[in-house]
């Protein structure tokens, strides 16, 4: 079987679905001539919201970008879950980044922390975040204070900063070239607005999680959970429910997969990624279906991140007290948007989501490198035409995207989870944006009590 005709990868499978190369070599050219250059400053030591910036930066940009080059200005031991008391550098070098002294200028370089003098790079996107707020900006004089610390904000910074850097080679005209955020505090609100959008300075973290799905989403729930400022005598208990198996093309949007996790089930590379936070783990691998229910002592609330509506249908059916369900954009046209439903709602589930997109094989089958597959897999391979035309249906079929996208709409569902807990919290019904323009994020309120179980947070204060 040829690598290139069938283990088309997510992020590379966009170019093949917007039709912009003529064969899927094409595409797979394309994805490794793309270059970013990551200068990581001083000043992280002390700073868990910059640490998670810069590895969510460095693990979204790995899986977006052939190559990213790395310069760190100090070494640090990182001290946010994920890499705790390991060097940056080894990290950045686990999670594929290519350390170098220096850049180059032909290349869009994201900033992080303070660094001296000119850098080099073109455009240069500073990361920035303040409090419940994060993105990034073209001029170092808009940066943000960057003195009260969130991780899930500097999770967030990382991701939209990498976006913009993508849409920026992937022939945006303005990405790159703007302030680009969002406040977690009151999405939709202007992410600058200090200090309405940085939000409180106390808050508390979810103990316990149950995550449906692993994919795209999953993996997103788990890497932005993992981020947080957890205290070693308080980590939280999570569930990871899923039944498929890891492919070679979920690579680019699984965030916690390495080398060597192909065909394992999904549930065992996750926690096996989760084992370095020191996170309390139970695995049910199994499908989420009408006979899940949650038991004495599982987590009561639930992050969703499932690609089926049969699935999403039956979120409220298994007795969580509250719900938050993502779902990604259907690509090629919408790959950066995502839209959040919470629940209890106005609404049920069941009057929500009706039937999942089928068709969308048989559509984008159109595309020339779909043509091109269809014609090499009768020639090469001895397929019938019938043969050939499903083989193309079902690869065109797949979902396509990019990690930086799970990463964000990962960082909202938390902050949903956070503010849920606090007496003036914002609580969204429906939350829908795209990282094409993060001036148009909608939101409508939701009114509908739930019963927030106190025993399921646990206080953190703010790491000084």
């Amino acid at each position: 079987m040829i690598y290139e005709n069938i283990d088309l990868p997510r992020t590379v499978k966009l170019e093949v679905d917007e039709g912009a190369v003529a064969t899927v070599q094409e595409a797979m050219l394309r994805y490794d001539s793309r270059i970013l250059q990551i200068h990581i400053g001083i000043g992280l030591s002390s700073s868990p919201t910059r640490q998670a910036a810069a590895l969510t930066a460095v693990n979204v940009a790995c899986r977006a970008f052939g190559e990213v080059r790395i310069r760190l200005d100090e070494e640090i031991k990182v001290r946010v879950p994920w890499g705790r008391n390991r060097s940056l550098s080894r990290l950045v070098l686990e999670l594929n980044g290519k350390l170098v002294s220096r850049h180059s200028t032909d290349y869009p370089t994201l900033i992080i922390g303070d660094v001296s003098g000119d850098e080099n790079g073109t455009p240069k996107l500073y990361v920035t975040w303040d409090g419940w707020t994060g993105g990034v900006v073209p001029q170092h004089s808009q940066k943000l204070a960057e003195s009260i610390e969130f991780p899930l904000a500097g999770t967030l910074a990382g991701a939209v900063a990498v976006s913009e850097a993508f849409q920026l080679v992937h022939q945006s005209t303005i990405a790159g070239h703007r302030p680009a955020g969002i406040s977690l505090w009151k999405p939709g609100h202007d992410w600058m607005d200090v200090p309405f959008a940085t939000g409180p300075v106390q808050w508390r973290l979810p103990a316990a999680l149950w995550l449906v799905g692993l994919g795209h989403l999953g993996q997103a729930y788990a890497w932005t959970t993992g981020m947080q400022s957890y205290p070693i005598s308080e980590l939280p208990y999570l569930v990871l429910q899923d039944h498929d198996i890891v492919e070679l093309v979920n690579f680019q949007t699984g965030l916690l997969l390495q080398d060597g996790m192909a065909n394992l089930q999904k549930t065992e590379a996750v926690a096996q990624s989760l084992a370095r936070t020191g996170y309390h783990i139970d695995i049910r691998d199994e499908k989420y279906t009408y006979k899940t229910r949650r038991r004495d002592g599982d987590p009561n609330i639930a992050l969703f991140g499932v690609d089926n509506m049969q699935t999403r249908n039956l979120a409220e059916h298994a007795g969580f007290n509250y719900i938050i369900d993502a779902g990604l954009g259907a690509p090629p046209e919408d790959y950066l948007g995502m839209a959040l439903h919470t629940f209890p709602a106005s609404r049920p589930a069941t009057s929500i989501y009706w039937q999942d997109d089928y068709n969308r094989g048989e559509r984008l089958r159109q595309q020339p490198a779909y043509q091109n597959l269809y014609t090499s897999q009768m020639r090469d391979m001895g397929l019938t035409e019938n043969e050939a035309r499903c083989g193309v249906i079902e690869h065109a079929g797949h979902a396509a995207g990019a990690a930086f996208v799970g990463v964000v709409a990962a960082s909202l569902a938390l902050a949903e989870v956070i503010r849920a807990d606090l007496p003036d919290g914002y609580r969204s019904e429906v939350l829908s944006l795209s990282l094409q323009n993060l001036n148009r994020v909608r939101s409508a309120p939701n009114h509908t009590p739930f019963k927030n179980d106190a025993a399921h947070y646990e206080m953190i204060a703010p790491w000084r």
